[in-house]
């Protein structure tokens, strides 16, 4: 398995590696590599996998080390699962020359895509924990808060993600005023564009620039989770956050981004927008008129261990 294993993860990706891992170790026996050393690896020739299976991407660079991993090791399985889809992904090019063996994707609209040139392109679920990530209690709310040093009697609109202005947090400060306290935890680990926190804090947004360990406290401490990115280059194809945030049965409201609308975009308590006022008003109204929250309902049963089940029942059916 090649992928970003390092502890403490802070982004979706490397939950989606470690968690990925921690589930398929229970099935089989494996061996974890970062993508820097996957090709030069003795252990990996000397372990003799029958799949070989690459995290983040696809990229042109993760689809040819899995070909050039492949003539080292002809009988393994090679496999990519579209995590990440960046606009490269829709060139024939790519899946003509480098084919992996298996393709798994969250998405229908990428299955019929990647059908055309390829075979054993699979359907995988999204996952989450969501006995880590549940609802709030009814008197919990205000006692999470005030551990959390948040306003206890504000209506809290939180984001989770990357502090990038490419993500869409500017419309996050559009929501103060109208009444709205908008949270953001930034991941430290990727990255950010130079000055943005103080940019955004001098917007009003309160902005959490460190790793928590019990994240899931902010979902159960915020009455909405807000999703602004557009840009398919600044986000997973199934972000990880909303589905915590959907485990914590929160409202959501995101723009038509990657396979979010495909999957859940009939879920009650979910609204799909696709301008900035649309946004903003959606969120306020949120607030003025609480709707029905099923997302909880829409994702419960799509946990880590499920995921591992499903792909590596995949693993199975194509691995002689």
């Amino acid at each position: 398995m090649i992928g970003n294993f390092a502890p403490n993860p802070d982004e979706g990706m490397r939950k989606f590696a470690i968690n990925l891992r921690d589930g398929l170790s229970k099935r089989a026996e494996l061996i974890c590599t970062d993508p820097r050393s996957a090709l030069r690896m003795k252990d990996i020739m000397a372990f003799r996998p029958d799949v070989i299976q690459y995290i983040p991407g696809p990229s042109p660079a993760s689809l040819l080390i899995l070909k050039l991993l492949k003539r080292k090791i002809p009988h393994a399985k090679t496999c990519s699962i579209i995590t990440h889809p960046y606009f490269f992904v829709k060139n024939p090019f790519c899946w003509i020359v480098l084919p992996p063996d298996i393709s798994l994707t969250f998405s229908y609209s990428w299955k019929t895509y990647l059908s055309r040139f390829t075979k054993n392109v699979f359907i995988v679920p999204g996952a989450v924990d969501p006995v880590r990530f549940r609802p709030a209690m009814p008197n919990e709310k205000k006692s999470i808060r005030k551990e959390l040093g948040l306003p206890e009697d504000a209506f809290i609109a939180l984001h989770v993600g990357h502090l990038r202005k490419a993500r869409g947090l500017l419309k996050m400060a559009s929501l103060v005023p109208k009444g709205i306290t908008p949270v953001i935890i930034v991941a430290k680990s990727t990255g950010r564009d130079a000055g943005f926190k103080e940019q955004l804090i001098r917007g009003k947004c309160i902005v959490i620039d460190e790793f928590i360990q019990r994240i899931e406290s902010y979902y159960q401490a915020s009455n909405c989770y807000a999703f602004p990115t557009q840009s398919t280059l600044r986000s997973m194809d199934l972000p990880l956050s909303v589905l915590e945030a959907m485990a914590c049965n929160l409202p959501i409201v995101s723009y038509d981004f990657g396979c979010i609308s495909k999957l859940f975009g009939g879920t009650a308590g979910i609204r799909i927008v696709r301008s900035d006022k649309e946004f903003i008003d959606s969120i306020t109204d949120v607030r003025n008129n609480p709707p029905t929250v099923e997302t909880r309902k829409a994702i419960e049963k799509n946990d880590w261990d499920n995921l591992a089940r499903v792909i590596y029942s995949i693993y199975e059916e194509t691995v002689p």
